[in-house]
């Protein structure tokens, strides 16, 4: 009997069989001139660099691709004034617990829904097209990592967003769009 040890998502068993679960292939491993002598399992490099394969098929590695939406489509926007978006995001939360976080980018707090997942919403996505149902949003010039309140003690976390492209964008698209528009009490 072989006991199977996981490597990030695939599984090499103690009689060298490697089977992947991407490749849905079995390959034979066999140790090389640099890991001789030293467990297979102990070692922090790479696979390529600690053993020689020998693949039954002509599967790789898969390639890895970055692909940014090309389009947000933002089907509702609601202003709240801070505290009030805040405390939206308490409701429900018992006294000296955590909140829903917000998301911060390019000066403003921000909450996202997202369609369902049907097939529609799905082969937008894949087309390169994405759906925010709603984004409730209020302007918070600093960035602070946590809201206290201060009657029930709630915490709400929130969630630097800046270094997201797609967050960046909205935020600043959110802000020209609204500057048209009067404030609501």
């Amino acid at each position: 009997m072989s006991s199977s040890i996981p490597i990030s998502s695939s599984i090499i068993t103690r009689r060298g069989i490697l089977i992947s679960p991407i490749a849905k292939s079995r390959t034979v491993i066999s140790r090389g001139a640099s890991n001789a002598g030293r467990s297979p399992y102990a070692t922090s490099q790479s696979l390529s660099t600690c053993w020689r394969r020998k693949s039954w098929s002509l599967t790789a590695f898969p390639k890895i691709i970055y692909k940014p939406y090309d389009e947000l489509i933002i089907h509702e926007l609601v202003r709240y004034k801070l505290d009030d978006l805040v405390n939206l995001n308490a409701l429900g939360v018992q006294a000296g617990g955590m909140g829903k976080p917000l998301y911060w980018a390019a000066g403003l707090a921000m909450v996202t829904y997202s369609l369902p997942s049907t097939d529609a919403v799905v082969h937008d996505q894949l087309a390169g097209k994405a759906h925010w149902a709603h984004v409730a949003y209020a302007p918070m010039p600093k960035y602070e990592s946590l809201i206290t309140l201060r009657a029930n003690n709630v915490k709400i976390p929130v969630i630097n967003a800046s270094t997201n492209p797609l967050f960046n964008l909205a935020a600043s698209w959110i802000k020209q769009q609204t500057r048209l528009k009067s404030r609501t009490p």
